[in-house]
């Protein structure tokens, strides 16, 4: 398991990655200092088993084919180009994406950064963990007794509120609180494509289209489906797939028709020599 996963925010926000895509991009970055090498058509590619990052970041999903659908949409955003054999995922990083990690100068700002270091002071280490705080720091402030302190109830209230708006924001983004037949990461593509459309959308909307998912799946629709179409056409509401619609109850036995269940459909009368007669 990936015990440490390093997400640059300001990129994140820059690139319009939501907080699974930054994740699985700070993962995927990484990918290069353990994956194996595989050469495709004079590029440099690395071996990525969608079983992989479901075992290596429990947190993001427990589903190989939402893994590879959030993959995906890294190669939408140019971050990442992907590539396969018969049995598994090539993924190589952009030249955008190597800025991840870089500072304003152009320099390294995590230098080195492979699977060993994130997990140099993991639980496996735990000897390694923490430093002794300098002084003047939070954790020994030298002003303790100032009267500044005092002052900062306002300051404090605002921080709060700002933080709860966040908190709300991310979960709703993320999913958390979505029915168990909506895949999180599908919900947060549409969400993605609305606000590119500059039409995001406000919690009542939200609402109006997850109860409409829920009556199209119940119809037979796979909502995933249902806003993939939504996304490749560049709509804003959610349809019945058209098309080759995969269904739920496409299991179910179909009825089988005779001859004669034709011909009473028709209105003809049979004659005792195996012939119709209207």
């Amino acid at each position: 398991m990936q015990y440490t996963v390093t997400i640059n925010q300001s990129k994140a926000l820059e690139w319009g990655l939501n907080s699974q895509q930054a994740m699985l991009f700070a993962f995927v970055y990484g990918v290069p200092s353990w994956a194996d090498a595989v050469t495709r058509d004079g590029e440099v590619f690395y071996a990525l088993a969608k079983s992989k990052i479901v075992e290596e970041l429990p947190l993001l999903t427990d589903k190989p084919d939402t893994t590879y659908r959030m993959l995906k949409a890294l190669q939408d955003k140019g971050l990442i180009v992907l590539a396969s054999t018969n049995s598994i995922t090539l993924v190589r990083l952009t030249a955008k994406a190597k800025a991840w990690n870089k500072k304003e100068d152009g320099s390294e700002k995590f230098p080195g950064q492979g699977r060993k270091n994130l997990r140099g002071g993991s639980e496996k280490n735990p000897s390694k963990v923490g430093k002794k705080s300098d002084p003047g720091s939070e954790k020994s402030p030298t002003d303790q007794d100032t009267s500044d302190q005092d002052t900062s109830d306002q300051d404090t209230s605002d921080q709060d509120t700002s933080d709860h708006d966040t908190k709300d924001q991310d979960t709703s983004d993320q999913g958390s609180a979505l029915p168990e037949w909506l895949p999180a990461d599908a919900w947060a593509e549409l969400l993605e494509h609305r606000r590119q459309l500059k039409a995001p959308m406000n919690d009542l909307a939200k609402t109006k289209a997850i109860n409409k998912l829920d009556k199209l799946r119940q119809d037979g629709s796979d909502p995933a489906a249902v806003i993939e179409q939504t996304i490749v056409n560049g709509w804003k509401g959610v349809f019945p797939v058209k098309g080759n619609v995969h269904r739920l109850d496409d299991h179910r036995p179909r009825p089988k028709h005779t001859g004669l269940d034709q011909a009473n459909s028709a209105g003809l009368t049979p004659r005792s020599d195996g012939t119709f007669s209207l």
